[in-house]
């Protein structure tokens, strides 16, 4: 596969034995909101850069549930020069709030964290990478770092395209997938005994931190999750949780990993209260901690700032900076 990519830099789409490739678009300057507030307040409210694209939807569809790309990066760029970002979409346009300046120290530009999505990457050849990602339906960009042009009204460039797939399940959505024929299954027995010492009561999901799944004592539990609220009974069998969804009549199995669940084998909930702690009840955060490990322990960031190679993180009294996936400084 890697010997028919083309020469020239450039995203493909990978779709059976096809490589599609995708156009390079470039981003215009939609609106900026908040400039006035942020004159007058002596820089302390933010301004934001809305960026567009023409047109509601991207040219190129993909309908897998886990699409593979290929990415060929112009001379000089590395990967950690691209991100995955998802697009706003509007009624003729497609949009991302694409810079921001608040605060005292000057300003502080990247792309909100939570239009960020994560892709695993794998150099398959000198400067070519095999790229993949599950995403569930909508518009998104790959964003090149640095490519914006300011004199000529660019606000940068990157490949677009459109996603049909369902992606990564919430646990409401994947008990509505186990829909098979046949009568329903028989709803778990309520449980007389506490919680196994290895579960624990709270769980936020570290990729949604308003996602919270609270186990009651009694068998019982409640769960929030993307705005909709459940509840049922579960049990507990060896290392998987096993749930009963009240208002879906569906059972889901849940991994138990120590202090944390994982859930269709990628999205991890954690005990806010088993977070690694100093004495001083500031929780620990180390060089060498991955991405996902830090959002477990502090939450999503306020403010994600892209700085070529590097990504940092701003949170309220923190600043984190990562390099290749991991912490490499904290301050």
């Amino acid at each position: 596969m890697v010997s028919r990519i083309p020469e020239q830099a450039g995203l493909y789409y990978l779709t059976g034995n096809e490589l599609v490739r995708l156009d390079l678009r470039s981003l215009a300057a939609a609106k900026t909101a908040g400039l006035f507030s942020h004159r007058t307040s002596a820089g302390i409210n933010r301004v934001k850069t809305n960026a567009y694209l023409i047109g509601p939807s991207a040219k190129t569809r993909v309908r897998e549930t886990s699409p593979v790309f290929y990415l060929r990066l112009p001379e000089g760029t590395s990967i950690d020069e691209v991100a995955l970002v998802s697009l706003n979409v509007k009624q003729d346009r497609r949009e991302l709030e694409l810079s921001a300046k608040s605060g005292f120290l000057g300003s502080k530009q990247g792309i909100r964290m939570e239009v960020m999505k994560p892709f695993e990457s794998q150099e398959v050849a000198a400067g070519v990478y095999k790229i993949g990602s599950m995403l569930p339906k909508g518009e998104y960009l790959f964003y090149l770092i640095g490519t914006a042009d300011q004199v000529r009204g660019v606000q940068g460039k990157g490949y677009d395209f459109g996603s049909e797939g369902p992606g990564t399940r919430p646990l409401a959505q994947m008990a509505r997938a186990s829909t098979a024929p046949g009568p329903p299954p028989p709803t778990p027995a309520l449980v007389d005994l506490p919680p196994s010492p290895a579960l624990g009561t709270v769980y936020v999901s570290a990729q949604n931190a308003a996602n919270r799944l609270l186990l009651n004592s009694d068998g019982s539990f409640l769960l929030q999750e993307n705005g909709q609220a459940y509840n049922g009974t579960y049990l507990v069998n060896g290392s998987t949780l096993k749930i009963h969804i009240t208002q879906l009549d569906k059972d889901v199995d849940i991994a138990i990993d120590g202090a944390r669940l994982v859930v269709n084998g990628d999205e991890t909930w954690v005990q806010p209260g088993r977070q690694a702690s100093t004495p001083s009840g500031r929780t620990t955060v180390n060089k060498g901690d991955t991405v996902d490990q830090v959002k477990a322990k502090l939450g999503p960031p306020e403010k994600v700032v892209s700085l070529g190679s590097k990504l940092i993180y701003l949170y309220q009294h923190r600043k984190v900076t990562f390099a290749d996936g991991k912490v490499v400084d904290v301050e």
